[in-house]
């Protein structure tokens, strides 16, 4: 009975210790960034606007406030737009829950936004525990991953939050390794899917995961049984069962997709080479970090292009984990599956790893690209979202194993939970991207009432032109989304618009918006230019 009591007090505890963490890492990250008054919005003017954007057109499209999805009134005359971008789909009820029940579009994506790290947080430490059994490791290993450093330098990329599906493919597709029971293979399909209707980023980075872990499944443990399955009648119609049913989820989807890379077009490798991952890069700190900004960030700030889409440091203890791997190993000698856990925890990190590196602009990737649809992604160092789980699992198993031959590391292990807060402690500055809500809120305003002062009726479509000839890139994105966000809640067409991908002849009106290329994207695209007005910016 004292045992018991015992046992439900130190449940009761890690419970505790875990809510305690995951509230410090809600602070710390998004809400820290947003301000207790949520009167700030991560990440910059644009991309976060433009997701804001695309949130709210599904909104309104399935709330019958329009009835087209795919071809969104921007960007005109361009069809299926939305194809164009990530489509956030799978995410959609986060926000529109929230809409309707009465809050505004901006706060709607904070809260959107908030629900996602949360989700990130809580499966990743479900899929832990359940693999590991063991709830401290499980709750340190999803701080990594939901609040983590390298979450910090991708918080301009909002798009890439709706992750909380990884840590569950990890778990499900190793347990159907280990099991060959046909309801993880079912779990971990669907998994896949929605993944792709959260994100096609992730979706992809989820297949990539899947490869390594399923080769260095097949190198380490050499069982050709889940191949030899499809001997089985009864499993080889699972199995197909299964791949139809995700055939059917994913075509709606990828349709629209494959009709857009048809329009525009492939990129080219040597557009996407930058974007690799560097080894530097996996020791790239983001600058506001308290411990490592100024260790880990001089070394690499302006040493290469695009260099501040590189802040992808995994944190000292995820490094740990895959130092205390070989140490593990040896200790395992009358352990053979042990060792061949090791072994495979080790295989799956360093193959994940070589095949997205760039070595001195050589890299394995251009084998992941040439897999159809990888080509499509221009932002590589996103992998590090599924990267990290491959840092985190060797973490989780190698400590557990480490307190088995060491009793008194058990002790250490309540200590993780202040290691790891202070490993990816951050103070917010200006380093960190972010902007006020109400300025987004007023640039939307006025261009509203500029435009519905201005607007003849007698024009299909706007142009909406902005005022400051000099304007940065930067700037000429903001307005344009500001331009799309006013169109949207007024209901008109506009040939302004921001996206993942572009026609070929519009890029010099996105550039300038004045009546001399308007004119020429007109006679290129064959458009009646008396159908546009062009509204200038008061």
């Amino acid at each position: 009975m004292d045992n018991l009591k015992t046992g439900r007090l130190k449940g009761a505890v890690d419970m505790f210790l875990v809510f305690v963490l995951f509230c410090a890492g809600l602070y710390s990250f998004p809400i820290a960034i947003m301000e207790s008054d949520f009167s700030m919005i991560p990440g910059d003017l644009g991309d976060a606007r433009f997701n804001t954007f695309i949130l709210e057109h599904g909104y309104q499209f399935f709330t019958g406030r329009i009835d087209d999805y795919w071809n969104a009134r921007f960007l005109y005359p361009t069809p299926n737009v939305i194809a164009y971008s990530d489509n956030l789909l799978g995410t959609l009820p986060f926000y529109s829950l929230p809409r309707l029940m009465g809050f505004d579009r901006e706060t709607c994506f904070q809260i959107w936004f908030i629900t996602l790290v949360a989700l990130n947080f809580i499966c990743c430490f479900l899929a832990l525990h359940k693999w590991f059994g063991h709830t401290i490791l499980a709750a340190v290993g999803a701080y990594i991953f939901a609040f983590g450093l390298f979450n910090l330098g991708q918080s301009t990329n909002a798009q890439v939050f709706p992750k909380f599906m990884l840590p569950l493919i990890f778990f499900w597709t190793w347990r159907y390794f280990s099991t060959r029971e046909i309801r993880y293979l079912l779990l971990l399909v669907l998994g896949i899917v929605y993944q792709f209707y959260c994100g096609f980023y992730l979706g992809f980075f989820a297949v990539y995961a899947i490869l390594f872990l399923l080769a260095s499944y097949l190198i380490v443990y050499r069982d050709m049984e889940l191949f030899q399955q499809f001997r089985n009648r009864d499993f080889t119609l699972k199995f197909t069962g299964i791949l139809v049913l995700a055939i059917a989820l994913l075509l709606p989807l990828m349709l629209p997709y494959i009709e857009a890379s048809a329009t525009v077009g492939m990129r080219k490798f040597s557009q996407i080479l930058h974007s690799i991952p560097r080894v530097r890069s996996y020791f790239f700190a983001f600058p506001t970090s308290v411990l490592w900004g100024g260790i880990l960030y001089e070394h690499s700030a302006y040493a290469f292009d695009s260099w501040w889409d590189h802040w992808i440091f995994p944190g000292a203890l995820a490094w740990i984990g895959i130092l205390l791997l070989p140490i593990v190993y040896f200790k395992r000698r009358k352990s053979a599956l042990s060792q061949q856990f090791v072994l495979y925890l080790a295989s799956a990190f360093l193959l994940s790893m070589v095949f997205c590196l760039n070595f001195g602009g050589i890299s394995a990737y251009k084998l992941i690209y040439e897999l159809p649809g990888f080509s499509s992604m221009r932002a590589l160092t996103r992998i590090i979202h599924v990267e990290v789980l491959f840092f985190i699992v060797p973490f989780i198993y190698a400590v557990q194993e480490l307190s088995r031959f060491y009793p008194r590391f058990k002790f250490i292990i309540y200590l993780l939970p202040i290691l790891v807060f202070l490993d990816h402690a951050h103070v917010i500055n200006s380093d960190v991207r972010r902007f006020s809500k109400s300025e987004a809120t007023h640039l939307v305003d006025k261009a509203v009432e500029t435009i519905r002062k201005n607007h003849n009726p007698i024009y299909d479509v706007v142009g909406y032109q902005c005022k400051n000839d000099s304007a940065s890139h930067a700037e000429i994105i903001y307005h344009h989304i500001t331009a799309m966000l006013a169109g949207q809640e007024i209901g008109i067409t506009l040939v302004n618009g921001y996206t993942g991908s572009y026609p070929d002849n519009y890029m010099d009106f996105f550039d300038h918006m004045d009546e001399h290329h308007l004119q020429i994207y007109c006679e290129s695209s064959g458009l009646d230019r008396d159908r546009i007005q062009l509204i200038p910016e008061e």
